[in-house]
């Protein structure tokens, strides 16, 4: 993984601002919305058309391909890189945010003491109980699977 992280670096790919916005925007989206709010944010196709728009502007501003008389534009050849940077954007926006799914996956998990939390019921002191039973039939049965008697 870090080999294709510095191959992005050596490519000069991540150099380019449509992936670099795309980059910011994909971890910003994870860090700051919950799961439904991401849902709806990239199945949205208002978002994809605002970045179709942004990388418009862009490569008109910025990339715009002229004719040989250096005056009239080259409409087909500045499309067509529009379309490029567009999905340039989209891609790197995908991307970034699998790139923090997949980190956040690692996350570890805090162990908490149900007896010292306040208000704890019976019931819930129960299903805890249970859960435990279960983990650890779970755990016997997976030990045996991988130790086979002979």
């Amino acid at each position: 993984m870090i080999k294709g992280i510095l191959a992005l670096f050596n490519l000069g790919l991540i150099y380019n601002p449509m992936v670099l916005l795309g980059i910011i925007t994909g971890f910003v989206a994870m860090g700051a919305l919950e799961s439904e709010q991401l849902h709806a944010l990239y199945t949205n196709y208002h978002l994809y058309l605002l970045m179709l728009l942004i990388a418009g502007l862009y490569v008109y501003f910025f990339r715009r391909t002229f004719m040989q008389n250096g005056y009239d534009t080259d409409w087909k050849a500045t499309i067509q890189t529009m379309v490029g940077h567009f999905l340039m954007l989209v891609v790197s926006f995908l991307l970034s945010m699998l790139f923090v799914m997949s980190i956040s996956f690692g996350g570890t998990e805090e162990e908490v003491d149900y007896d010292e939390l306040p208000g704890f019921t019976e019931v819930e002191q129960d299903i805890k109980n249970h859960q435990k039973e279960l983990q650890e039939n779970y755990d016997a049965i997976m030990k045996a699977i991988d130790m086979p008697a002979m």
